[in-house]
């Protein structure tokens, strides 16, 4: 596409040749065939490769975008090629008849009579709401009569629009956008991968589709995308000298709802939402808000609750997300909110407060299971002025014996406590009880 620099080509070149010298000297003995032997951004053994064999994660189409740069294309040895789809330059800049492609109604003629499904880009000038909206128009213009099987595409990437801002990219791209959608037609963005992470970063940009470019083994984009243009080096028979080449990913699946919390003093339960489409979920930990996460644990599309290990004490902080499995890997789902709980020493039940002498008072409790101990508090008024009276250091006691002054009435309340990793972690108090 235009805006591309010169060196990147030279690259692609480069890299052309270095494949294609392993690929000779696999021919020749000298390098293990069966390891170089294939052809680059291509369909291997059913699973779509790329420039060193190795498999792309989520693609399921390959397809090229084409423009006059490209001449005139035989589209029957393209298609015939494997190619499963093309985008076609119809334009640049506003709705004027000497910016429209020469080669625009060829091509998309062409694709239309060996139905090869198709998009369309216009190449962007655009620096005002109303420039975008006469860019609008020009596609609209062109496609009158035309029916696509892939969205309208606004390539936003010339260097003259450095001077713009994020959300003055935004009002161009939504101007654009609201005119072709108004006409029944699919939108999306395409750019460069910087542009999407420096420039293009309106949160209008994430309801968009993007197509983002990037020449490289991998796109390693970390936001959504619907389509990577992976070189601009690309060969493909029927089309004399360099073609982009695309592949059409498949959608990340949904984001998880999660809810944790404590089930036992030592347990956590997880549950999310079942995500359409998710072959399953990875389920992560940390120990702190701004702890590392770890991964705890794969489970496939049918488990949608998970119970855990957790320290007494310790609160957890949880975060999910879906994946999808395609083209040989993984597709991710964005991380679900994170989610947070904290497990706890159980409620104990003050069963009874007894004088068992003039002098002497025995409580009674329901023993807590995890327990490492309990604490008993005391007072002479029933709703303040508590104080430890005892700690009782066994987990499996449930009476105490104390000491107390004849006629005096006093209140008591206990609580389990637990001690683990470190961590001293108290339950609920238990409610009042008192004796006279």
């Amino acid at each position: 596409m235009e805006g591309q620099n010169i060196w990147k080509k030279h690259a692609g070149t480069m890299l052309s040749f270095v494949v294609s010298l392993m690929l000779v000297f696999a021919l020749s003995g000298f390098i293990d065939k069966d390891v170089y032997a294939f052809t680059p951004w291509s369909k291997e053994g059913g699973i779509y490769v790329n420039n060193t064999g190795t498999a792309i994660p989520g693609a399921i189409k390959k397809g090229i975008d084409v423009s006059r740069y490209q001449g005139e294309i035989d589209w029957d040895k393209v298609k015939a090629s494997g190619v499963e789809f093309a985008i076609i330059r119809c334009g640049f800049g506003e709705n004027l008849t000497n910016q429209d492609d020469p080669y625009w109604e060829r091509n998309v003629s062409e694709c239309e009579r060996l139905n090869i499904p198709y998009g369309v880009y216009l190449y962007s000038y655009a620096k005002t709401v109303t420039g975008a909206r006469s860019e609008a128009q020009h596609v609209l213009r062109l496609l009158s009569g035309h029916k696509l099987s892939y969205p309208v595409y606004y390539d936003i990437e010339d260097p003259s629009l450095l001077s713009l801002t994020a959300t003055e990219h935004a009002q161009i791209a939504k101007a654009f956008c609201d005119t072709i959608e108004k006409s029944g037609y699919q939108t999306g963005i395409h750019s460069f991968k910087n542009w999407f992470e420096t420039r293009l970063t309106h949160s209008y940009f994430d309801s968009r589709e993007r197509w983002v470019a990037q020449y490289a083994s991998a796109c390693t984009y970390q936001g959504t995308y619907r389509m990577w243009q992976c070189t601009q080096t690309g060969t493909v028979d029927g089309i004399t000298g360099n073609v982009d080449i695309n592949f059409l990913i498949e959608p990340a699946p949904a984001a998880v709802s999660v809810s944790v919390k404590a089930s036992a003093y030592n347990k956590q339960k997880i549950t999310w939402k079942k995500v359409s489409g998710a072959a399953g979920y990875e389920i992560y930990r940390a120990a702190s808000s701004s702890g590392k996460y770890s991964k705890v644990k794969t489970v496939s599309s049918n488990v949608t609750t998970l119970s855990v290990s957790a320290v007494t004490g310790r609160t957890y902080y949880y975060k999910i997300r879906a994946y999808k499995n395609v083209n040989g890997g993984k597709i991710y789902g964005n991380y679900s909110d994170v989610k947070k709980a904290k497990s706890v020493v159980g409620k104990t039940s003050l069963t009874s407060v007894k004088r068992s002498s003039s002098k002497k008072v025995t409580l009674k409790w329901k023993k807590v299971t995890g327990a490492s101990g309990y604490v008993i508090y005391y007072s002479k008024k029933k709703g303040s002025g508590y104080k430890k009276l005892a700690t009782v250091k066994k987990g499996k006691a449930v009476s105490y014996k104390v000491s107390v002054k004849k006629g005096q009435r006093y209140y008591y309340k206990v609580r389990a406590y637990r001690k683990a990793s470190g961590i001293t972690s108290y339950g609920a108090y238990s409610s009042v009880k008192s004796c006279k």
